[in-house]
């Protein structure tokens, strides 16, 4: 039971460290491509999204 439930924490901050380096990559093409709009809000979902993952663990 304590094996399988620190596995799915680390699957969970795994998901959450992938979901910020997707919005990193967001952020980084909206600045390159100057293209305001689905970078951020695909941003504030990976960002809120994370945070969720993160208060759940």
């Amino acid at each position: 039971m304590s094996v399988s439930k620190l596995n799915w924490v680390g699957i969970r901050r795994l998901v959450a460290l992938m979901m910020l380096i997707l919005a990193a990559v967001c952020l980084y093409t909206e600045i390159v491509c100057e293209q305001i709009g689905w970078g951020v809000f695909i941003l504030s979902l990976c960002l809120g999204f994370t945070r969720k993952i993160l208060k759940d663990t």
